[in-house]
C-alpha cells in the first residue's frame, strides 16, 4: 500500500510517497454490529438499542446489522443474532451467508 504524504513548509509544498507494505483487511463477520470481530449477545443489543432510537448507526451496522438479508435491520435481526450465540437453528435466506461468517 503506498501512502501519500503531503507537508506544507513555509516556502512551498513537499510530497512524499511512503511504501506502507501489504495491509490485509479482515471481512466483518454477519452480525458483528459493534466491530469487534465477533458475532456474540453484545451485537444483538446493540441492534435492539439501534432500533429502539437508543444507540447511534455504527460503522459496521450497515454491512453486518442485517443478519437475516432482509433488507432491513431490525429486531428480527437481533433474534437471529442471539439463536446463533445460544447455537440454536437459524434458517438463513438462499444465498445469505450464516451468522458470524465473512
Amino acid at each position: 500500500m503506498l501512502v501519500l504524504v503531503r507537508a506544507l513548509y513555509g516556502d512551498g509544498d513537499t510530497v512524499a510517497v511512503c511504501d506502507m507494505g501489504t495491509v490485509e483487511m479482515e471481512a466483518r463477520p454477519l452480525g458483528d454490529v459493534d466491530c469487534d470481530f465477533e458475532t456474540d449477545s453484545a451485537d444483538a443489543l446493540w441492534v435492539l438499542r439501534y432500533v429502539a432510537g437508543l444507540q447511534p448507526f455504527a460503522s459496521c451496522m450497515e454491512s453486518a446489522g442485517d443478519a437475516n438479508c432482509d433488507g432491513v435491520v431490525d429486531g428480527r435481526d437481533a433474534l437471529v443474532i442471539l439463536r446463533r450465540v445460544a447455537a440454536l437453528p437459524v434458517e438463513q435466506r438462499p444465498g445469505c451467508p450464516q451468522i458470524g461468517t465473512a
